[in-house]
């Protein structure tokens, strides 16, 4: 077996604010991944003073919902909650109730500032 680290780099964030819900629901984030993949409808929610993540999900048959896309380890979740944190708290300090972010490296032109490696088992 060989090993072989790829790149996903989050090139972009998009976030909406929800105002008055009734419920513990905040905001609802788009992120794309290498301008090619975009993961819809992650919820923010917020429990007493804290925030939290819910992945997207399907309501199953029986009972209860089933994470269509969720982090496997808590690395990527981290780095994924950091993120849509940072624009949900921008979007709320400067009364946006809709913001789109690009990411941009701070030191060169390419979108590298949100990598995320994955790691991939090549086989023959």
């Amino acid at each position: 077996d060989t090993k072989e680290v790829l790149i996903m780099i989050i090139t972009a964030v998009q976030l909406k604010l929800l105002f008055d819900t009734g419920t513990k629901l905040r905001a609802v984030a788009n992120l794309t991944f290498d301008d090619m993949l975009v993961v819809h409808d992650i919820k923010v929610l917020q429990n007493n003073d804290e925030l939290f993540l819910a992945m997207p999900s399907k309501s199953k048959k029986t009972s209860g919902f089933q994470d269509i896309v969720h982090p496997i380890n808590r690395d990527t979740r981290t780095a994924i909650e950091n993120i849509i944190f940072a624009v949900y708290n921008t979007a709320v300090n400067d009364n946006r109730s809709l913001i789109d972010v690009r990411m941009i490296s701070p030191t060169s032109t390419s979108r590298t500032s949100h990598i995320l490696p994955i790691t991939c088992i090549v086989t023959s």
